[in-house]
């Protein structure tokens, strides 16, 4: 189980009135459960998201927040022309293959390599879609998961991991995805909001590294997301810190 919140808003936060082509903004709040089954090869994971889409999950609230503690940061504006509430439900079935190539050991150490593909499915009123993913990593004492930390589009990022002894590997991870809907870019379902002209298809490549000890994982990784709708101006890399830890 997890619990998420998400933001989003149009590129300038200044202007109270944005471009009608720029992303509409939105809070997302949602609660999350997942099931995730491994054999030795294999890893299937289904999971539902349920939440709130609109001015009850307080996306404007708490960017005010945050920007209150920040000195010299603008007034977030634009919250008038946010989508309406909706409930939001979104679901996902993903199926990976790992395939282990080992390069020999010594002092404790084993060195490996990882060639992760899979698939995945997304339906819901939030998001719907399919994507194909390659993730390939190296390193040593590889353990048995696949892969380093996932991230995905509107719900929590996979933090799921398989302790063993201590080691340390890189990654990187490329997602070609094919986007049927986006609430957060065609607005909301019923009700007449603001919206914007997806793109179909959206690239995205992740590179990062992770060390891990027995019971603990720490990783930090760079997103290069391409444009996700035709007026977008400037893609939006970002770094990521994570740190998980098995109970």
């Amino acid at each position: 189980m997890s619990v998420g919140h998400k933001m989003y808003t149009a590129e300038d936060i200044e202007e109270d009135n944005p471009p009608e082509d720029d992303r509409p903004y939105a809070g997302w709040a949602y609660l999350s459960s997942s099931l995730i089954v491994e054999s030795g090869w294999r890893q299937s994971i289904a999971d539902v998201s349920v939440g709130v889409v609109g001015p009850t999950a307080q996306g404007h609230e708490v960017q005010r927040a945050v920007h209150d503690q920040i000195d010299a940061s603008p007034e977030p504006q634009g919250w008038d022309y946010q989508l309406h509430d909706e409930v939001g439900v979104v679901g996902r079935y993903t199926d990976r293959y790992r395939a282990r190539l080992v390069f020999g050991s010594g002092r404790g150490v084993n060195w490996g390599l990882d060639i992760i593909p899979g698939w995945t499915l997304w339906a819901g009123n939030v998001y719907t879609a399919a994507e194909a993913e390659l993730i390939v990593r190296f390193g040593a004492n590889l353990p048995d998961d696949y892969g380093g930390p996932i991230f995905h589009p509107v719900t929590n990022p996979e933090s799921f991991f398989r302790p063993n002894r201590g080691g340390w590997y890189v990654y990187a991870r490329g997602v070609r995805r094919l986007v049927a809907h986006n609430i957060f870019l065609d607005g909301n379902t019923v009700r007449d909001s603001r919206e914007t002209e997806k793109e179909r298809y959206v690239n995205q490549l992740y590179a990062g590294i992770a060390f891990h000890g027995p019971r603990m994982r720490v990783s930090a990784t760079y997103s290069m997301p391409e444009h996700e709708f035709v007026a977008q101006q400037e893609n939006d890399p970002y770094w990521a810190m994570q740190a998980s830890w098995a109970f």
